[in-house]
This record gives C-alpha cells, sequence and structure tokens, in this order.
C-alpha cells in the first residue's frame, strides 16, 4: 500500500492511499490542472510483508499552453487602476493584449489559436464571441462595449490550441474593468472610491 500527499510549495494539493500493483509499481492521480510550479510528491510505501519505506520526489510543471492577457487601452481617460487591477475605461472599446507561447513550440506548430470571450456583470453574460489569434491586429482583442451601461465588468478570455497529436489545451484568464462614459459624474452604483 502507498499513502501520499502532494504539496504545490506548503499547500496541500492531493493525498490519500493507493494499491500496490504485483510488480510493486503504483501510480499517484493527482490533476495538476493549469498550477504551474513545483510539486513535492510526500510517499510512504508498505509493501506485502509489513516493511515500509518513506519516499520523497520532486516535479516541476510547466503547461503546454502559456496564455497572458492584460488591458492596453490608449483611449482618453482611460487608466489601470486600484480597484482590484481594474482598469478605468471611459471609452466604447475595450483592447486586450494576449500573448500565447508554448512549453514545446514545435508541437504546435501551425495550430490556430482561438480565443472565446465573454463580458461578465455578477453572474450575468451580457456579450460573448470568438476570435482567432491569426486575424487579430497585433495580437489585440479589439470589443466593442458601446452598448454595455457603466459598471463593473470582467472580460473572461478562453485560449486553445490543438498539438500536433489532436490534443486540445485551454487555458482561462479574466480583465476586471470599470465602463465609464465620458461625460459621468460619478462612480456607478454599487462601486466604491478607487
Amino acid at each position: 500500500r502507498c499513502k501520499y500527499t502532494v504539496r504545490n510549495w506548503n499547500n496541500s494539493v492531493a493525498d490519500g492511499d493507493v494499491e500496490l500493483a504485483a510488480d510493486g509499481s503504483f501510480s499517484v492521480p493527482v490533476c495538476i490542472g493549469e498550477r504551474t510550479g513545483r510539486y513535492t510528491f510526500l510517499l510512504d510505501v508498505t509493501d506485502a510483508s509489513g516493511e515500509s519505506r518513506q519516499f520523497s520526489t520532486m516535479l516541476c510543471y510547466i503547461p503546454e499552453l502559456i496564455f497572458n492577457s492584460s488591458v492596453v487601452n490608449s483611449a482618453p481617460g482611460s487608466v489601470r487602476c486600484g480597484l482590484d487591477g481594474a482598469s478605468i475605461i471611459c471609452s466604447d472599446r475595450i483592447r486586450i493584449k494576449l500573448s500565447v507561447s508554448f512549453s514545446d513550440p514545435h508541437n504546435f506548430a501551425g495550430s490556430d489559436i482561438s480565443f472565446d470571450w465573454a463580458m461578465v456583470s455578477g453572474s450575468d453574460t451580457l456579450k460573448k464571441g470568438r476570435a482567432r489569434l491569426s486575424d487579430l491586429d497585433s495580437d489585440v482583442l479589439d470589443l466593442n462595449i458601446e452598448s454595455l451601461p457603466d459598471g463593473l465588468y470582467e472580460c473572461v478570455i478562453k485560449a486553445s490550441a490543438r498539438n500536433s497529436s489532436g490534443k486540445v489545451f485551454e487555458q482561462t484568464r479574466g480583465e476586471n474593468f470599470v465602463k465609464l462614459s465620458p461625460d459621468a459624474k460619478c462612480l456607478p452604483s454599487g462601486i466604491s472610491a478607487l
């Protein structure tokens, strides 16, 4: 029998017991997801005779698809601010710079990268769409937000790419922003001072 604990730095990610196979091998079922980092596996293995041994091993994980985003609005009055890292957008458009890289670029040669995006307010999805990286100007997602009322929003973006074996890899990011009309005299209701 094998008891295991998996840690990401000092945080426990998984723990449990697994049975040993007849040849003494075992596998530890851990779902790392998108969490890049160093993982330590602490193992306590007990064989059929009751003899126990402890092992420790480390694994560094870098996802296949690495995706980042940032608001790059250049419209007058649009600024980065301190409301949970949100941007104030005083424009009818929001521009978000997208950056995608791969841990093994050759495995994704010729891959068409797509982005599914949604404008979210609370639990409501107000607008959504899809864009392909090859169709974007300077890797910038330029979205019309003119129809959105003043308020706090999150633009949730999921990047997807297919590797040479046909497996799809995805990562999701969110960009918070406050939309203000250029003539707004105060913050929308429910949003405290910045």
